[in-house]
């Protein structure tokens, strides 16, 4: 993963930063759920391009 993907939401300075907000993040949610959050689980990014107004 790379910062250049990363600062596509907007969000953090570097990619440090966006691992660790999104690493506490998740973490939370994953344990209302009873699961654990592990750092080799895949993280998926979509981007979408507005074609029609």
């Amino acid at each position: 993963m790379t910062y250049d993907i990363c600062k596509l939401k907007g969000e953090d300075e570097n990619l440090e930063s966006w691992k660790d907000e999104h690493r506490s993040f998740f973490t939370i949610v994953f344990k209302r759920y009873n699961l654990n959050f592990t750092e080799d689980m895949y993280v998926l990014f979509e981007e979408f391009e507005v074609v029609y107004r």
